[in-house]
């Protein structure tokens, strides 16, 4: 068995080991989606509570794209409150077919979906304010966005673009 006390040996597994890790981080790019921030553009569905036209022109920051903000007229978590975010991505037709989404379906005439663009479903949670964000959607190579709240639905747009 070789020893890695020898420093030419462990420089080397230091190179590799840098290598690796770059490899890793720089083939993850399923979720290289915007951090920005999203002005409200439209009512495509009225909710229920919520008076819809009172969000028209509302801005949701987020992260980086937002000054390190996560607050908005949906969703809140304050700059170290345990924010957690995830997705998954889908086709055109895959969402469509999703029972989750039925009213995104319903209202399908009415979205400005880019063609032939991957969907991303996104949810963020903030384990201090327990507020959660589901689903946000957002499209690859696109400034617009849509996010169902209140058996709503409401178009957005990057407010960076």
């Amino acid at each position: 068995m070789t020893s890695l006390r020898s420093g030419v040996k462990l420089g080397l597994m230091k190179k590799l080991s840098l290598y690796i890790f770059l490899g890793l981080l720089f083939c993850n790019v399923s979720y290289a989606w915007k951090i920005t921030s999203w002005k409200v553009v439209k009512v495509i569905e009225e909710g229920i509570y919520l008076d819809s036209k009172s969000v028209i022109g509302q801005i949701q920051y987020f992260g980086s794209g937002g000054k390190g903000k996560n607050e908005g007229i949906f969703y809140n978590c304050p700059f170290g409150g345990g924010q957690v975010a995830g997705g998954h991505t889908y086709t055109e037709e895959e969402f469509f077919k999703n029972k989750e989404f039925d009213l995104f379906k319903k209202n399908r005439d009415k979205l400005n979906f880019p063609k032939g663009q991957k969907i991303l479903v996104e949810k963020k949670t903030c384990a201090e304010n327990r507020s959660v964000l589901y689903p946000f959607i957002q499209f690859e190579d696109s400034d617009v966005g849509y996010y169902q709240f209140d058996m709503g639905i409401y178009e957005l747009e990057d407010i960076y673009k």
